[in-house]
């Protein structure tokens, strides 16, 4: 399915590598997924588009910075020492290879999500479009620190991205999920829509296991782990709330 959406070149470039924005020159390796992407749609197009993304992660990284440096008001007085020293980790996020990585996934996926509507290469389009949504949404949350949140929206990115797949091979389904009478049944498991879809060859077993290992780390921030927690730690004294924290940024 996958070799079907995306061109093989483009495919081979994957996994992109961890490397700071300010560092990406020439035909760095996201720009080279994007140019495979248009080889045979209009190639002057993916120039234009790798800039255009890029614009919009610096802009990005900005917001990132902003947030990452406010204090929390009942916060200030109380461990404003702490908070200080904690503010001196914040990195320069258009030279942290980490940011750098998530932003090239996120303008892979923004161009996949173009030529797709470009091509009509999809069948669903709502599910197309709420999975943009939830990057958007994940990016936004994670900008104003809220990471836990912003991780349970990629869970729903996960599903979105899944069950159109799904669909393709189930239109019985797919007509009962438009009238809503579909329940979208348990993707890990034996019986989990993933196996199923590995089982009558609509998922490759590699990414199937990827995926599943992938929802099954995610739950752990919608079911309430506590060292997924904002206030984690709380129980022991610590009271570091709603404020920049490397170690979850690196995750």
């Amino acid at each position: 399915m996958v070799d079907i959406l995306l061109p093989e070149l483009a495919i081979d470039v994957l996994p992109l590598s961890p490397e700071p924005i300010f560092q990406w020159k020439g035909k760095t390796d996201v720009r080279k997924f994007i140019d495979h992407l248009y080889a045979d749609i209009y190639p002057p197009y993916s120039s234009y588009l790798y800039k255009r993304e890029k614009k919009a992660m610096w802009r990005w990284s900005k917001r990132f910075a902003k947030e990452a440096r406010e204090i929390p008001e009942d916060l200030k007085e109380e461990i404003k020492e702490r908070i200080l020293a904690q503010t001196a980790t914040i990195p320069n996020f258009l030279e942290d290879a980490i940011f750098g990585k998530s932003a090239k996934y996120v303008i892979a996926w923004k161009s996949c999500v173009q030529t797709l509507l470009e091509e009509a290469g999809f069948y669903s389009l709502a599910h197309i479009l709420e999975a943009n949504e939830e990057i958007d949404c994940s990016l936004l949350l994670a900008s104003h620190l809220y990471y836990k949140q912003a991780i349970q929206v990629l869970r729903s990115f996960v599903e979105e991205t899944l069950l159109p797949i799904n669909f393709c091979d189930n239109v019985t389904e797919f007509n009962q999920w438009k009238a809503n009478s579909y329940r979208t049944p348990a993707l890990r498991g034996r019986d989990g829509l993933v196996k199923r879809m590995v089982t009558k060859g609509v998922l490759p077993a590699a990414i199937g296991t990827a995926v599943s290992d992938l929802y099954g780390d995610l739950n752990s921030y919608i079911h309430g782990s506590e060292d997924k927690l904002i206030h984690k730690g709380i129980h022991l004294g610590t009271k570091d709330g709603l404020q920049f924290k490397l170690d979850d940024f690196k995750l």
